[in-house]
């Protein structure tokens, strides 16, 4: 992906945000194309700018140029870089519930956990 910008804007925001916009090219490309724990080689130079923004306490860092996100949109992918831990766990199902959930195709599983994870975040 090749982003174009405004080299006051770039100047801005790394006086703003402590990271300019090449360095943040570089994480969201890595990001894109993560297989395993492949990250491309920094500089010395992004490797201690990285740093120095990691180390502020996240009150320093000013988010008033960042709208607040007060709902998910519906066209949200969900998951796509944040992938909770799963847990291994033995459940007894009713013989028609699981033939059920079955019968939908592959995936049973994940749609247990969907499931669950819609009605624990409709009960909270």
């Amino acid at each position: 992906m090749r982003i174009e910008w405004d080299q006051a804007k770039n100047e801005k925001n790394k006086a703003k945000h402590g990271v300019d916009f090449e360095t943040a090219q570089l994480i969201f490309d890595a990001l894109l194309r993560h297989k395993g724990n492949y990250m491309p080689k920094l500089s010395a130079e992004k490797r201690k700018e990285l740093q120095k923004l990691s180390a502020k306490p996240d009150r320093e860092i000013d988010l008033t140029d960042i709208p607040e996100i007060r709902e998910i949109p519906p066209d949200a992918v969900i998951g796509r870089f944040y992938r909770p831990k799963k847990s291994t766990v033995t459940i007894r199902l009713d013989a028609d519930v699981l033939a059920w959930l079955k019968a939908t195709g592959e995936g049973y599983q994940t749609r247990i956990n969907a499931y669950l994870r819609e009605m624990m975040q409709r009960n909270r």
